[in-house]
């Protein structure tokens, strides 16, 4: 039943990246890389893993490319901030839970994570009069899309899902890498349905090592739960 649990996921996630060739210029579709300002980054698929990852969005072209530094001092302060405040011994539903609680307390403010607050948040970075053509992508059609680091939307405490959820991802798969949790993260992506209406999504599928479980963490809407 796990196993028919994780294929459902996976047929409610779209595969983004078929067609982002045909999009972007700086992207490789054979190696699911994108080029910026000279340096390359993994595009997020469901396997998430804690190296240099672009995280771009749906069709159509999203807001932002979202990129993410595993080496930047934010993250590292993030991650070193969550793990000392962690009690020992922690079932993997006390840890989702734990996580959950510091994303929505410490790391982004509710009340700056809705669409209204990121288009502030948007207006603001387009009104900085330092702005340059190397904080852009530009898309075969001539277009221009922002490139921000994860670590700006947590220093200012907003975002929506893909920023909680790709913050998630990088704080549990550091910890599968220091052993300190034994199992796979995937960003997993689809739609939900909310408030009657479907909606595009992102939340984590962790696979554990130790039992198989498969739990479904959605971190944006605090909904943990061990899928049978």
């Amino acid at each position: 039943m796990k196993l028919v649990s994780l294929l459902l996921f996976l047929l409610f996630s779209s595969n983004l990246f078929s067609d982002l060739e045909s999009v972007f210029p700086l992207y490789s579709q054979e190696e699911k890389t994108f080029f910026h300002n000279g340096k390359s980054y993994t595009t997020v698929l469901e396997d998430f893993s804690s190296k240099k990852i672009a995280c771009i969005g749906r069709f159509p072209l999203s807001r932002e490319i979202l990129l993410l530094n595993p080496d930047s001092s934010v993250l590292n302060g993030v991650y070193s901030d969550f793990i000392s405040g962690l009690k020992k011994n922690l079932t993997l539903e006390e840890l989702f839970t734990s996580l959950s609680l510091y994303l929505h307390s410490q790391i982004f403010d509710l009340k700056n994570c809705d669409e209204k607050s990121l288009k502030r948040f948007f207006q603001n970075w387009y009104s900085n009069p330092n702005r340059t053509i190397k904080d852009f992508t530009i898309a075969k059609d001539h277009s221009y899309l922002p490139v921000l680091y994860l670590d700006e939307f947590i220093l200012a405490k907003t975002g929506v899902c893909r920023h909680f959820t790709l913050t998630a991802a990088y704080l549990l798969d550091r910890m599968v890498k220091e052993g300190k949790l034994s199992g796979k993260v995937d960003f997993t992506r689809g739609e939900i349905i909310l408030l009657g209406k479907p909606s595009k999504h992102s939340w984590i599928t962790f696979i554990s090592d130790e039992t198989s479980a498969i739990w479904r963490c959605d971190f944006t809407l605090n909904l943990i739960r061990d899928c049978p």
